[in-house]
């Protein structure tokens, strides 16, 4: 039987999903959403919560990069939703901070005969209780790709357990199925929303000129406001700005309205006053 540290020193882990992705050169830096994630962070659960091509994964490898306190990372993806894998990811996670953290319950995870869940969870809390005595943060990456009942549930003993020292962040397309309203009313949550990441208009204009685009105050203004600051849309509507006083917008850009959540799939571009 291996133990964690071997599972990964042999290959049997992919090590990638504990790395947060590099910044694009075109990344925007935003100073106000670190600081809201700073603040965010403080409550057990930080929960960022909106439709693709808003940044969250962007977003949450800058703030990691920059955050004193130590931060785990794992990326979710499809095949997480077998809960003996993503318990297994987990607790590796974990052992990136701590290598004692979740021995007890891998091996159990690896019995001929499981104990209750419920006891390897204890056991996985007990490990941080005991074994952390500063902040942790943990971030959960895509959880929008979680749909087994029996994972929700898993985070949500989890959840309700964690010693004050561990803080989790989750980046999702959609608020997961917990009892956020309950979690609300008790102060442990806090939520950054599509209305908190959309890039406003000093963001659109400092993406632009990452892009090299000469382009004037009133077209930088119109992509900001026909785009609602969607950062999908802008990345998409600057191949189609041009200098010559137009603005050529995508059709998606002109039919899309994010609060929809419709993705993008269409990319073709009309000609139109920068002054309509």
């Amino acid at each position: 039987m291996k133990d964690l540290r071997a599972r990964i020193a042999t290959g049997d882990l992919l090590v990638t999903k504990w790395q947060a992705p590099q910044l694009p050169t075109s990344y925007v830096h935003r100073p106000r959403l670190l600081e809201q994630m700073h603040q965010a962070v403080t409550q057990q659960l930080a929960l960022l919560s909106a439709p693709a091509g808003y940044g969250k994964t962007m977003l949450l490898a800058e703030w990691s990069a920059s955050s004193a306190k130590p931060v785990a990372w794992l990326s979710l993806e499809p095949a997480d939703n077998d809960p003996a894998r993503f318990l297994l990811y987990l607790l590796a996670t974990f052992q990136q901070i701590h290598p004692q953290i979740g021995e007890t319950a891998a091996q159990q995870l690896d019995a001929r005969h499981q104990p209750a869940q419920e006891a390897i969870l204890t056991s996985i809390v007990n490990d941080l209780a005991a074994n952390l005595s500063n902040d942790l943060i943990l971030i959960l990456d895509a959880y929008q790709v979680i749909t087994h009942e029996a994972i929700h549930q898993i985070m949500t003993f989890v959840l309700e357990h964690l010693p004050p020292q561990v803080h989790l962040v989750i980046g999702t397309r959609m608020d997961p199925p917990w009892p956020l309203a309950r979690w609300r009313a008790q102060g442990r949550l806090s939520e950054l929303q599509s209305s908190d990441l959309r890039f406003s208009t000093a963001e659109v204009r400092a993406f632009l000129r990452l892009m090299h685009l000469d382009l004037s105050e009133q077209m930088q203004y119109q992509i900001a406001q026909r785009t609602e600051g969607w950062i999908a849309a802008v990345q998409l509507s600057h191949p189609c700005a041009h200098s010559d006083g137009m603005l050529l917008l995508p059709i998606s850009v002109r039919r899309f309205s994010p609060s929809s959540h419709r993705p993008c799939r269409t990319f073709s571009c009309r000609r139109a006053s920068s002054h309509g």
